[in-house]
């Protein structure tokens, strides 16, 4: 029985080495990606955006297009 507990542990030891670069891989990717969003959401908030005719900063709504919506 202790030795078929210490075999699967062993495999188990094996597969999470396997798996282990693959996490770091992923991990990494996720990095770039958070860094490709925060770039992007800067973007968003300094690049002017023309909608309805109204030429603003940010995606929220000015009071002047919330009056004209009936909000």
């Amino acid at each position: 029985m202790i030795f078929s507990e210490n075999h699967q542990l062993a495999r188990m030891q094996g597969y999470f080495a396997l798996i282990k670069p693959d996490l770091a891989l992923i991990r990494a990717d996720f990095a770039l990606i958070k860094a490709d969003l925060d770039q992007l959401s800067i973007f968003m908030e300094i690049t002017p955006c023309i909608k309805n005719g109204e030429r603003r900063l940010s995606k929220r709504p000015s009071v002047r297009s919330a009056e004209s919506t009936g909000l």
